[in-house]
């Protein structure tokens, strides 16, 4: 499951599953949300014509692009519905600053692939299986984001799906780390934190 904004890189995603189904013929790969390019504030397309992809690709059989009644994103209802229904969650993002899916995946005992980078790692981690990233590309601004090889995602993809004890042990582990994050439990990290920060004086590293 994955998104169509570009950072998403659901491109990668469907050429890895073009090789997965020779291999597992019987697997469907649902596309959650995002089929929709959506406008950023400068008026320009943020994301992948996702239908077109899935077209050129031969995929129309194996992948489901599900939208709401006006051709949107689904609903949270519908979203969890499919969550409920997956083996497993991918997200071969370039980069991101927390992973809702994961967690979204977690709560329904759904393990996850992802690329071992930027918050994923931390995220994933033993509860499912990191992609090492290949290559890396700059962003205008000069952030950096890092990219897997569709080859190294297909091989994730078919040992989850091939290893039901495998699968069921990082889904067991994701579902107790995301059921872990509740509101009550990170204001009290966070408090700890701050309590930890003024017994300790701490400065800004500029004023050290």
């Amino acid at each position: 499951m994955s998104g169509g904004q570009q950072r998403k890189n659901v491109p990668i995603l469907l050429d890895a599953f073009k090789q997965v189904i020779k291999e597992v013929p019987n697997t469907t790969l649902i596309l959650s949300s995002g089929i929709k390019r959506t406008k950023t504030d400068s008026g320009e397309f943020d994301g992948y014509d996702l239908e077109r992809f899935v077209t050129e690709l031969g995929l129309t059989d194996y992948v489901l692009l599900p939208r709401d009644r006006n051709k949107g994103p689904i609903d949270d209802k519908t979203l969890n519905i499919q969550y409920n229904l997956a083996d497993i969650n991918i997200l071969p993002s370039w980069g991101e600053g927390f992973g809702l899916p994961f967690i979204e995946a977690g709560i329904s005992g759904v393990p996850s692939i992802g690329v071992d980078c930027s918050a994923v790692r931390e995220i994933v981690r033993d509860r499912g299986i990191l992609v090492k990233p290949r290559a890396y590309a700059y962003n205008l601004d000069g952030s950096k984001y890092q990219i897997c090889h569709p080859d190294d995602l297909k091989d994730a993809i078919i040992k989850l799906l091939k290893d039901e004890k495998l699968k069921k042990k990082y889904g067991k582990a994701a579902e107790v780390f995301a059921k872990r994050l509740t509101p009550a439990s990170r204001a009290k990290l966070m408090l700890n934190r701050f309590k930890k920060l003024i017994k300790e004086d701490a400065q800004p590293a500029a004023r050290r």
